[in-house]
């Protein structure tokens, strides 16, 4: 019988050791959002509180795009969920393991829920991992580079220029294709993982499609993304 899903230091400590090194490529995109929030007219105590509360790159860039005020605060909630559907599919793709943890426990652990450490811990979890720690920990070191960032960007504004010369992004493309992809090859799962993403990126397009016609300029991405989004979380949470 496997042993059951359980939280501990040593496990946290393990996740800290697994993603310290990948924490390095946060900072710099940490460092280009306190950069773009102070363009965009916000404090160096709001982009930090932004940073500390919130934990989402591509939610926070997304929510620049609105800021100061003026954009329906609905609006700007239900944009905020269609870029953070993915959570959805990666935290359904856990619950096998996570579910076994007591909810007042496991729900906080969530909150350190990011691409790097989902792609760590899930590859951990289905080699017999049973700590949930090594996701929060991966998740902490991971949060604390994106903070540290965001406060070293916002302290020194637009003086880095264009961060995309170091070429950060392309060495965190890497990681993430040798990360998720790589147990597939080895499992020969290819097939299997694009038959079942199928229904998804059908019913997405269709839906992207079809909003582009009957939905304000955008709001079809957005449709599209929710769309995907439970489609995935229902079908890896089954």
């Amino acid at each position: 019988m496997a042993d059951k899903m359980k939280i501990t230091v040593a496990g946290v400590m393990g996740g800290i050791r697994a993603l310290g090194p990948i924490a390095v490529f946060i900072l710099p995109f940490g460092i280009a959002f306190g950069v773009a929030a102070i363009e965009k007219g916000m404090t160096a105590a709001q982009a930090l509180a932004m940073s500390v509360l919130l934990y989402s790159a591509a939610a926070q860039f997304a929510s620049l795009e609105y800021w100061p005020a003026g954009f329906p605060s609905l609006a700007l909630a239900l944009t905020i969920a269609a870029v953070s559907a993915r959570m959805v599919i990666m935290g359904a793709a856990l619950s096998p393991w996570s579910n076994e943890i007591p909810r007042k426990e496991r729900l906080p652990a969530f909150f350190f829920l990011s691409d790097p450490n989902f792609a760590d811990s899930f590859q951990s979890f289905q080699a017999g991992e049973r700590d949930l720690g090594r996701l929060v920990g991966g998740g902490f070191i991971l949060w604390i580079a994106w903070i540290l960032g965001t406060a070293f960007g916002a302290a020194a504004g637009a003086q880095f220029g264009d961060l995309d010369l170091f070429g950060v992004d392309v060495l965190m493309a890497a990681y993430f294709t040798t990360m998720i992809v790589g147990p597939w090859l080895r499992e020969s799962s290819v097939v299997r993982a694009v038959v079942q993403a199928l229904p998804l990126i059908i019913a997405a397009s269709a839906v992207a499609v079809v909003g582009d016609m009957v939905l304000p300029a955008g709001w079809n991405i957005v449709a599209a993304a929710l769309v995907g989004g439970a489609i995935g979380g229902w079908q890896y949470g089954r």
